[in-house]
């Protein structure tokens, strides 16, 4: 992991990114706000900016997430 994120637990990056993802889906990029996604994620904005940096590295993340998601559920087991 980078020097962002230090000091919050993977717990917390996990959260915020389910938090992004439903509020993404919902309002899309640009209709959701870190305010809301904090406030899903029941977390503080400052921990998303934290952890992320941005909202558009934020976004990024939640795609990377749902990527490597359906490459597993792809994959035989």
């Amino acid at each position: 992991m980078s020097s962002r994120g230090r000091g919050h637990g993977e717990g917390t990056r996990d959260q915020v990114l389910a938090a992004a993802m439903r509020k993404f889906s919902e309002k899309s990029f640009l209709g959701a706000t870190t305010a809301e996604i904090a406030v899903e994620a029941n977390v503080s904005e400052k921990t998303i900016f934290d952890l992320f940096g941005d909202k558009k590295t934020l976004f990024l993340e939640v795609r990377e997430s749902i990527h490597r998601s359906m490459i597993k559920d792809m994959l035989p087991h």
